[in-house]
């Protein structure tokens, strides 16, 4: 097996090497050392995003139409406040949870960042669509070596600040829970963080009956910081950051999410997850990149020694430079990599379809809650990873039945008979609109023939049957213009 991040050096030089590794993991490995979430941030954080514009997309779309498939298991996605204007091209039908990324506190527990929420605009667009969004909560303190997370943790006050806070900024915009990011996480605040999850969790749950609390977890706990198995039984749910296995400041480049073949990869970690918490998957979220690396290398040879730091690259980017320059696929990793030259060699490895398929398949083999990515948008308008959940975890839904006869009357005296037929719903409701594209409830009926007053002239109207789950199934467009049958 290779070593996270080890080079195959000669001999005496390769043993040696590999014996200080052993011995000072805090060197260089996994939790030990900022995650993309952090590096993304910190490379955002002066972006200015143009929240209005965003929404005012998602205002001027069609209501949405009845879900015709649906996820088997849960499907979570960071949405990073930098790519909010991405949410109104999501597909919502691959999705069950959004964790809008993030806003920042402190360690008295303040929010100092609050990233453009609440965006109710956000919620109210998942929520039509069949999707919970939550609000990631961050204390990203690698620059001062999680001090400001033990100040928070460590301190009763401050824990509850923060709780308050949430459930506040989470009520503020009609949210559904809450996930934390909290890195890195201080030896001595094991216990206290269970505290704090516990505390957390009871109070969304007591104040928003169904909410959701989640927690972003390491691929690795290298100093055993963390109580995988207490925070498991408090928690909905354990984000697995099943990536940045090579960093991009590391000795070699490689696999950010290398699927087996190294003495820490997403087998071993989902494993390890799986033993500490006493095979509780239903609470295991397996965390996958939409996102590579690319190195200045000293050569062209696979797995080869860096030269400096990595540049992210979206996945986007990144199919277009394998387009380019040549896929290569690892066998090792199960993922796929190309050099290119650009002031002396490159190297970039990034997952694609194939490589997330082989890593959902394991999550379907150990039976895990569900999957998750970091993060939307980052494939762009490419398609092939939606397919990629929609391969592996859907089922059909079958619609109610769309009538076989929608008849409308117009009396000429400001009133209307409309009648439906060949479907029994609940109710039906009639959506009218002046210009066909911006449609708003007129009224509810609970028969299937009605007589509707007081409709706008020259106005377009749908008919949908609602049923008690509030699906939405536009069945015809009826011009209303002269007297007489339409």
């Amino acid at each position: 097996m290779r070593a996270v991040n080890g080079a195959d050096l000669p001999g005496r030089a390769a043993r040696l090497c590999l014996l200080i590794l052993a011995f000072a993991p805090g060197l260089l490995l996994a939790q030990e050392r900022p995650s993309i979430h952090m590096l993304e941030l910190e490379a955002h954080r002066d972006v200015i995003v143009d929240y209005a514009r965003a929404d005012s997309i998602a205002a001027t779309m069609p209501p949405p139409l009845l879900r015709v498939i649906a996820p088997t298991r849960e499907i979570v996605g960071y949405l990073p406040y930098w790519l909010y204007d991405s949410y109104t091209n999501l597909d919502y039908n691959l999705l069950t949870q959004i964790n809008y990324f993030s806003v920042e506190l402190d360690g008295n527990g303040n929010i100092t960042n609050d990233r453009g929420w609440p965006r109710t605009e956000l919620v109210n667009f998942a929520h039509a669509q069949g999707v919970r969004v939550k609000l990631c909560a961050t204390l990203l303190d690698w620059a001062n070596a999680g001090i400001k997370i033990a100040e928070l943790l460590s301190s009763a006050s401050n824990r509850q600040r923060a709780i308050v806070n949430l459930l506040a900024e989470v009520q503020a915009a009609g949210a559904d829970g809450v996930d934390i990011d909290f890195e890195p996480m201080p030896a001595d605040q094991k216990a206290n963080m269970v505290t704090f999850m516990r505390a957390l969790t009871d109070t969304f749950h007591t104040n928003i009956p169904g909410s959701i609390v989640t927690l972003a977890m390491p691929a690795v706990d290298w100093s055993d910081r963390w109580d995988y198995n207490a925070l498991a039984q408090i928690v909905d749910g354990l984000f697995i950051m099943g990536y940045d296995y090579h960093w991009s400041s590391g000795l070699t480049a490689g696999p950010s999410s290398p699927l087996a073949g190294f003495s820490r990869d997403v087998t071993w970690t989902v494993d390890d997850y799986l033993t500490k918490t006493e095979g509780n998957a239903a609470k295991i979220i397996l965390g996958l990149p939409y996102y590579g690396y690319d190195w200045p290398v000293e050569s062209s040879g696979k797995y080869a020694a860096t030269s400096g730091s990595a540049s992210s690259r979206f996945y986007s980017v990144a199919y277009d430079m394998a387009q380019t320059h040549g896929r290569q696929w690892d066998e090792t990793s199960s993922t796929p990599w190309f050099n290119y030259q650009s002031d002396g060699f490159r190297q970039v490895w990034y997952d694609d379809s194939l490589s997330l398929s082989l890593k959902y398949d394991l999550a379907l083999e150990k039976d895990l809650a569900g999957v998750g990515m970091w993060a939307l948008g980052y494939d762009g308008s490419r398609p092939e990873l939606w397919g990629a959940l929609a391969d592996h975890f859907t089922t059909t839904v079958v619609p109610p039945p769309r009538p076989t006869t929608l008849a409308a009357v117009n009396n000429g005296d400001g009133t209307v008979l409309i009648s439906v037929s060949g479907i029994a719903a609940v109710s039906y409701q009639l959506l009218t609109s002046t210009n066909g594209v911006d449609f708003s409830l007129f009224q509810e009926y609970q028969t299937s023939a009605f007589q509707v007053i007081g409709l706008p002239a020259d106005s377009l109207v749908i008919c949908t049957p609602s049923t008690p789950m509030s699906f939405r199934m536009p069945t015809s467009l009826v011009p209303l213009t002269s007297p007489g049958r339409t």
